[in-house]
């Protein structure tokens, strides 16, 4: 995972009208996002199956999260995908091994363009189901392809900086939780989380993601590098401090993700809402309502 930033309501001064804000704020949007999906194959009969290691030709049937091992197995699949995505120019990052067979996680660096960000985001999926074919697999990206398995998800890492470019959401003591600014901003996204709901699961198989024990949150909750919560703190460098909003599915938009993030945090600094930490909360729905 990683991080990522956005605009500013530090950058105004404190009599500054909300449109003045919104403007500011729009001007710096950077931003990281990351994504699991699922390298399958399929039986005689088309069902989908985790893939068989090109290494070993053993079909996978577990696996060990962040697992180095894995990693150099499918070492040719995951090398032409970063050869590709240098071709063309996308800011990839960082691709690890996630907790379920035959399924990865990757990374584009943080950028300041939200719209070129999530441009690179579909680019990037169309790129590795291009790639997966080439090697006999098949990638998806659905939230959740197997019943018992984790599903995948985007998360994306999102700082605030000002018009000097400082990060807002950094204390200037150090303080790991941050500031008030960010507080306000996570408390806007939770607010906004339930009428959002649409857009980070956008298909009858997105609510299919949202199950207890499988690295999901199920309550619009924040906290400290807590990854049960729906908007985490993550730990790591003052000078990096961010949220990462980790409800959405690998199938959401990043267009409307990104525009349903930005409008949670501008609501949220503009009221200078509050909402206290890992405090309990009504469940996220797990099915559309009748």
């Amino acid at each position: 995972m990683a991080a990522a930033s956005s605009p500013s309501r530090a950058s105004c001064s404190a009599g500054s009208s909300s449109a003045s804000r919104h403007a500011a704020w729009h001007r710096w949007s950077p931003w990281r996002w990351s994504s699991t999906w699922w390298t399958a194959q399929r039986d005689a009969s088309g069902t989908i199956q985790p893939p068989c290691s090109p290494a070993t030709g053993e079909r996978a049937s577990q696996s060990q999260l962040y697992s180095v091992s894995e990693l150099d197995e499918y070492a040719d699949f995951l090398g032409e995908v970063q050869s590709a995505a240098d071709i063309q120019g996308l800011p990839l990052d960082t691709m690890l091994k996630e907790c379920a067979p035959g399924q990865f996680e990757i990374t584009l660096k943080h950028g300041a363009d939200v719209l070129a960000a999530c441009d690179a985001a579909v680019l990037l999926k169309r790129l590795i189901k291009g790639v997966a074919q080439n090697h006999g697999f098949e990638a998806t990206f659905m939230a959740k392809p197997y019943g018992l398995e984790a599903g995948n998800g985007t998360h994306v890492h999102i700082s605030l900086l000002n018009e000097a470019g400082d990060n807002v959401f950094a204390a200037t003591d150090g303080d790991p939780l941050g500031t008030p600014s960010l507080h306000h901003a996570a408390a806007g996204l939770l607010a906004l989380m339930p009428a959002s709901v649409a857009l980070f699961a956008p298909n009858l198989n997105s609510f299919r993601r949202f199950q207890p024990g499988l690295y999901v949150p199920m309550a619009p909750t924040w906290g400290f590098d807590n990854r049960s919560v729906a908007v985490r703190i993550p730990s790591g460098p003052n000078a990096a401090r961010r949220l990462e909003h980790r409800v959405a599915g690998a199938d959401a938009s990043p267009y409307l993700l990104l525009a349903a993030l930005l409008a949670g945090i501008d609501y949220g600094l503009a009221g200078e809402l509050t909402r206290r930490r890992r405090s309990p909360a009504t469940p996220m729905p797990r099915s559309r309502p009748a």
